[in-house]
């Protein structure tokens, strides 16, 4: 038995051997092995991927169906693991095990007698966004998954967006087709910390009170997940911040689903269609 020990800011990277490991056994930092006659082993070790692009990621679960869509964020420590949770309607998935040196995770995951199978790639090659991306699939789910890292600290790297925002939430310029869509307008407090953490609590305009909470992402991006009606229906898609945009701070176009099924409250023929985000000011500007 061989212990493959890494040091510090390392990690390990596989064994190689003049007589052929298995997969198993050239996987395993612990290699365990009959010696035979002018054998070698070698083991492998490199700088540790994950340090540079640990920490939390948050993001959506986009699919074709708006009742297949959702929020995913998991926490990435620096040995490569991971925890989280795949939120979609009333279902939740938890996400837990850990990466390979090469940013790949594979997992099954099974909830309620239904196997979902996740396969996630992360961006370790030191270059362009710090993501995780990927698949989500089983039962009626089939979703893709699209996330990005929290880029701020309180001390280490505040955020320049932090502050309270006041938005609108009107129908898009050009309408919906949908002629069941609400007219109303709905509006929304957003606010931002010093870590990157963005708050959303509004009404809608049906009057249905939302609340969300994500991470800001470095290029001044978060996802805005909120469901709705017995969570069978959504208010989602992706805000971005532009402090240098003269029109508004923020802004977005923001998918809004409500089900037919559910036959209570205004709208109960439901909906399907989308709906704007811009802050105040800019709104006013252009009055």
């Amino acid at each position: 038995t061989v212990p493959a020990i890494a040091a510090t800011g390392s990690v390990f990277d596989g064994w190689t051997s003049n007589k052929t490991p298995t997969s198993e056994q050239a996987a395993s930092a612990k290699l365990k092995f009959t010696m035979e006659p002018n054998q070698s082993v070698t083991a492998h070790f490199i700088p540790n991927p994950f340090i540079p692009v640990k920490g939390t990621y948050s993001g959506l679960v986009n699919a074709a169906e708006p009742q297949e869509r959702g929020f995913f964020q998991v926490k990435l420590n620096p040995n490569g693991t991971c925890t989280g949770t795949i939120k979609v309607g009333s279902l939740t998935l938890p996400v837990k095990g850990k990466f390979t040196n090469a940013g790949q995770y594979q997992g099954t995951i099974t909830k309620k007698g239904v196997v979902y199978q996740a396969s996630f790639s992360l961006n370790v090659s030191g270059t362009g966004a710090k993501q995780i991306t990927g698949t989500i699939s089983g039962g009626d789910l089939d979703g893709q998954i699209s996330s990005d890292l929290s880029a701020f600290h309180r001390k280490k790297n505040p955020a320049s967006q932090a502050g309270v925002y006041t938005v609108i939430l009107p129908e898009v310029e050009l309408g919906n087709a949908d002629d069941r869509f609400p007219w109303g307008a709905g509006f929304a407090r957003v606010t931002v910390t010093t870590s990157g953490r963005v708050r959303f609590i509004g009404r809608l305009g049906d009057g249905t009170v939302a609340t969300a909470s994500a991470f800001l992402a470095a290029d001044g991006t978060w996802p805005l997940f909120i469901p709705l009606y017995k969570k069978l229906g959504l208010f989602s898609g992706v805000v971005t911040f532009d402090l240098t945009d003269p029109r508004h701070d923020l802004s977005a176009v923001l998918d809004w689903y409500r089900p037919s099924a559910l036959k209570v409250g205004v709208h109960s023929e439901g909906f399907a269609g989308q709906s704007a985000l811009a802050s105040i000011a800019s709104t006013l500007s252009s009055w």
